[in-house]
């Protein structure tokens, strides 16, 4: 459980909440918890775990199977999830380096620009 632990702050950097990190790991210790059972082992309110739950469903990190009357959760296959993640990463990477390229070329523009401007006045 201490692995679980260490996981659960790595993964904040992922962009999850405490809360979401929590559960996650917490779905690891077996297969298919109900709400309630999730929520005596993170101590966060019921209401919030389905609010959580929700949320991990939402990024393919967990599954919700309706057994009778229950609810069952169970965290989704994590090569599957992180896989997701690096290509989500590597999209991001690319659009800041062509935003990064573009504001460049108008920073150099214009600190150009402006010294020659300044060059200009001294001169006169």
């Amino acid at each position: 459980m201490k692995d679980l632990k260490e996981v659960e702050k790595l993964i904040i950097n992922f962009g999850l909440s405490l809360r979401e990190a929590k559960v996650y790991t917490t779905l690891f210790r077996k297969k298919g918890f109900t709400a309630s059972e999730i929520q005596q082992l993170v101590d966060i309110p019921r209401t919030k775990v389905y609010e959580v739950l929700h949320q991990l469903i939402s990024k393919g990190m967990c599954t919700e199977k309706k057994i009778g009357r229950y609810k069952k959760y169970e965290a989704t296959n994590p090569v599957s999830v992180f896989d997701k993640l690096l290509k989500d990463l590597a999209v991001k990477e690319n659009i800041t380096n062509n935003v990064l390229t573009i504001l460049l070329s108008i920073y150099k523009f214009y600190f150009i620009l402006q010294n020659t401007l300044t060059f200009e006045k001294i001169g006169v």
